[in-house]
């Protein structure tokens, strides 16, 4: 009887440093995935968003030229976080397709992925956003497609 008494004892002493050691390790992983957590990159303050088109940056102004019949990966940044950007196009007043809304994420960054329509058309494009520096933005922009242009 000694003997299973002692040997629950140590089977007891065994399991308290089992626990002690798998608590331990569950805080240590627990403490490296909060280490890990992805916090929102400086959000730098502009009243005017960044865009780039394939990686290059490119000026948006109010005569705006870009290529016909292309996939185009854009990506707009320095936006209000969470923020929406509405783009219409319209043709001599008439309003042409639907008005897109695109939603910013956490850093105010939308990336879209463009098809550019063939026709060498053009037309004036209302363009609405949030600027990161809070400021409200309109814009119209005429915009020509163009054949022979690369980007």
């Amino acid at each position: 009887m000694k003997s299973l008494v002692g040997w629950n004892r140590w089977l007891l002493a065994i399991c308290l440093m089992l626990g002690m050691l798998v608590s331990t390790l569950s805080a240590q992983v627990i403490g490296d995935e909060e280490d890990e957590e992805e916090l929102p990159a400086n959000i730098v303050k502009a009243d005017k968003f960044l865009v780039k088109v394939n990686g290059k940056p490119v000026e948006i102004t109010e005569n705006l030229e870009i290529p016909e019949g292309q996939r185009l990966y854009v990506n707009v940044s320095q936006l209000k976080p969470n923020t929406y950007v509405m783009v219409k196009f319209q043709k001599i007043g008439m309003k042409v397709g639907e008005t897109k809304m695109f939603l910013s994420n956490h850093q105010g960054v939308v990336d879209l992925e463009v098809q550019t329509p063939k026709p060498g058309v053009g037309g004036t494009a209302l363009l609405k956003y949030t600027a990161s520096s809070g400021k409200e933005v309109e814009m119209k922009i005429k915009v020509k497609f163009n054949k022979n242009m690369k980007i």
